[in-house]
């Protein structure tokens, strides 16, 4: 992928990351973020157990789990706010990205199948 954003992820510095989803993909996209010892990932899932129990399977310091329902984009932006990263990676099902709102949130989204 080439963008002109991802010469911000190059480089000696930790990244900060929120990985939305917690399931079988959101948990490995975590946990191979987190080993490279290169990002501290912020996991969120709408299921708060869910993220804790990602967080603690993988047992790296670099996995913060949260509760976050991220289909609601007036939510998710809120959260953005409050702690910027410099990535968002969506881990969710294509039917969840359908959902999100505003409609121009949608537009931002890659997905990834």
């Amino acid at each position: 992928i080439r963008n002109a954003n991802m010469s911000a992820l190059v480089g000696n510095t930790m990244h900060r990351v929120l990985v939305l989803g917690a399931g079988k993909i959101g948990a490995l996209i975590a946990g191979l973020l987190a080993q490279s010892g290169d990002y501290e990932v912020r996991l969120a899932d709408v299921d708060a157990a869910a993220a804790a129990a990602v967080a603690h399977a993988h047992a790296l310091s670099g996995i913060l789990p949260c509760e976050l329902d991220a289909t609601q984009g007036e939510v998710l932006a809120a959260e953005l706010r409050r702690a910027p990263v410099d990535a968002v990676v969506s881990s969710f099902p294509i039917t969840a990205i359908r959902r999100l709102r505003p409609p121009r949130a949608r537009r931002r989204c890659i997905t990834l199948i």
